[in-house]
This record gives structure tokens, C-alpha cells and sequence, in this order.
């Protein structure tokens, strides 16, 4: 039987690129069910768990720009208790925008669409039809896209080079 990928993703941005770089035609990104739910702010339940099978890899993608981990820790205790073993943590350093910001050539990012906010910047992203080739105009790399492992501070303990490794394809 074929494994059961889960990704829990901080945004709708994430759950963006996640599905365009996941389909057959790109294949950069491991494929699974991609489900917008901040594992940082939000606590997940049993009853959201259920429908996955004990052996599902859930695949953990947030920000680390807040300094807070204690929603995360409760979410991770209930995951073991619900019996998934198999939890990995793709980290954005800082949020995303970073991200894609070290994943291009661009120096900021609100030169992508000329924006002057972040939420401005995320509402244009959430618009764009096709979001791969726009990231291509700016020689996006989905090699670097979450590929560093946050080494210091509150968020090292969960990084892991095997979980980075894991989605890429």
C-alpha cells in the first residue's frame, strides 16, 4: 500500500507552491493531501487526525519568526498519541516570503508585484494563475525553497536535514 503524505501548512501561500510544485508534470515536491492549519497558533484535534491512517508521514510547514513553541509541543504530544511516528518539520526562515526570496534572484519581495506590504504581496500571490512560471522570471531555484535547516535558537531541535530531504524530489 502506497503511503499516506500529510502536509499541515502555516498558509495559503504555502499550500500554493506546495501544490504546484507537487503536480506529476513538475515533480520537484513530494506529493500528499495539503491542509492550510498553523501547527505554531492552532491545536489540532483528534477528530481532524482521524481520517489518517497511523502509518501517514504528516509533514509539518511553518514560519519560525515567532518565538513560540508551546501550541507546537501540545500538537506534536497529540500526534504521537494518535500513533504517528513519522512527523518532519520544513521550516521557512524567517516566514515565507524569506523563502522565496532566497529561492530567486529577487532582493525584496514586493519587487515581484510592486507591492508595498506583505499582505498586499500575499493577496497578488494568492491571484497569480500560474505562480511557477512568475517565479521563473526570477530564476527560481525549488532546490533552495525550504532547504536550509535552522541550526540556533528555539527551532533547532526539530530541524532535520532527513526531513528536507524527504519532500524533495
Amino acid at each position: 500500500m502506497a503511503k499516506v503524505y500529510r502536509y499541515f501548512v502555516e498558509g495559503e501561500c504555502e499550500e500554493k507552491i506546495i501544490d504546484a510544485l507537487k503536480v506529476p508534470s513538475v515533480n520537484k515536491i513530494l506529493p500528499g493531501k495539503v491542509e492550510v492549519f498553523n501547527v505554531i497558533n492552532k491545536r489540532l484535534t483528534p477528530a481532524r487526525l482521524a481520517i489518517l491512517p497511523e502509518d501517514a508521514v504528516i509533514i509539518l510547514v511553518y514560519d519560525i519568526d515567532v518565538e513560540k513553541t508551546d501550541i507546537l509541543e501540545e500538537n506534536l504530544s497529540l500526534l504521537r498519541q494518535q500513533g504517528f511516528k513519522n512527523i518532519h518539520h520544513i521550516h521557512s526562515i524567517k516566514n515565507f516570503e524569506d523563502e522565496i526570496v532566497f529561492s530567486t534572484n529577487l532582493m525584496n519581495i514586493h519587487k515581484m508585484y510592486n507591492t508595498s506590504s506583505k499582505e498586499e504581496f500575499k493577496e497578488k500571490f494568492m491571484h497569480q494563475s500560474d505562480i511557477l512560471s512568475k517565479l521563473k522570471r526570477y530564476k527560481f531555484d525549488s532546490n533552495k525553497l525550504w532547504s536550509r535547516v535552522v541550526k540556533k535558537g528555539l527551532f533547532s531541535k526539530y530541524a532535520k536535514e532527513e526531513s528536507i530531504k524527504l519532500i524533495k524530489k
